[in-house]
C-alpha cells in the first residue's frame, strides 16, 4: 500500500517535470517498494497516463496485485519481463522476456511496443537489478540506448535506482542522461 507520505511527496516532485521528461528515481530501500506504485498511480488515475513497465525482478503476478492494492490502473500499464506461471499466452498486457536480464531482448522488446505509439511513459524497475547481471559499461550502453529511444518517440520514464547499490559512475552518467534526479 502506499503511504500517504510518499504518495505527496511524489507528487510534489512530479507536479514540476513535462510528460516527456526521463527521472531518475534515486531511492533507498525504505522508498524503494513504494515508490513505483506511487508514481505509476500518480501516472494511471490522475494523469490518465498509459504506462511500460519493465520489471527484472519481480513477476508480473506479483507487481499486478501490488499496484492493484495501490490504487494504480492495470489497465493502463503494459509490462516486460518476468511473467507469473501460466500467464505469459493469455495476456495481452505482457511481454515475457527470458532471462529477464537480457538487454538485447528487452530491447527488442521495447522497440516493439513504441513504435505502437500507445504509451506515454515508461519505467524500469531497476538500475539496480542490471547490475546483479550485467558489468558496468554495459549497463551504461544500455541505459544510453534507452534514454535516447525514448526522446527519439517523445516518450517520458522513470528509471529506478536503489542508493548505494550501483557503483560511482553509474549513477553519475544516469544523472547526466536524465531531466531530473528525484532522491527519496
Amino acid at each position: 500500500m502506499v503511504t500517504v507520505g510518499t504518495r505527496e511527496l511524489i507528487q510534489t516532485e512530479l507536479k514540476d517535470s513535462t510528460s516527456s521528461d526521463v527521472i531518475l528515481f534515486n531511492l533507498s530501500p525504505e522508498h524503494y517498494r513504494v515508490s513505483d506504485a506511487a508514481v505509476l498511480e500518480h501516472l494511471t488515475k490522475h494523469l490518465k497516463t498509459k504506462v511500460i513497465y519493465i520489471s527484472l525482478n519481480r513477476s508480473y503476478t506479483k507487481l499486478n496485485a501490488e499496484f492493484k492494492d495501490s490504487g494504480v490502473d492495470i489497465s493502463m500499464v503494459y509490462f516486460i519481463g518476468l511473467n507469473g506461471k501460466g500467464h505469459a499466452s493469455k495476456l495481452k498486457n505482457l511481454s515475457p522476456v527470458r532471462p529477464p536480464f537480457s538487454l538485447t531482448k528487452i530491447g527488442i522488446e521495447l522497440s516493439k511496443i513504441l513504435e505502437s505509439g500507445q504509451y506515454e511513459f515508461l519505467m524500469l524497475d531497476s538500475v539496480s537489478a542490471l547490475t546483479v547481471y550485467n558489468p558496468p559499461a554495459l549497463v551504461k550502453k544500455f541505459m544510453h540506448y534507452l534514454v535516447s529511444r525514448l526522446r527519439t518517440v517523445d516518450v517520458g520514464g522513470g528509471i529506478l535506482m536503489l542508493q548505494g547499490d550501483e557503483s560511482e559512475s553509474i549513477k553519475s552518467y544516469l544523472s547526466s542522461l536524465c531531466d531530473k534526479t528525484i532522491k527519496l
